[in-house]
């Protein structure tokens, strides 16, 4: 089964991506980037996808985005924004 990173400050679409994306990934959650720098760093041989919002608390999608891209450019990345 493959490791997906979910990170958004938003409880209830985090909450219900996580309900679609279990039934086939296994799926790490964070809150905020620097929680979801965090756990990449912890997991980055299994993670092979992060969704994560853009506009975040503490560490928001970008600075994370480049946090990670530093330590490596082959995990896939999709970086999304609710706010309108």
């Amino acid at each position: 089964m493959q490791t997906i990173l979910l990170v958004d400050d938003d409880e209830i679409l985090r909450t219900l991506m996580f309900d679609i994306l279990e039934q086939t990934y296994q799926i790490l959650e964070a809150s905020n980037g620097q929680e979801g720098l965090n756990i990449f760093n912890a997991n980055k041989q299994e993670i092979k996808l992060i969704i994560s919002d853009f506009n975040m608390p503490i560490m928001n999608g970008f600075e994370m985005v480049k946090a990670i891209r530093s330590v490596s450019t082959t995990v896939k990345i999709i970086v999304f924004s609710s706010f309108i």
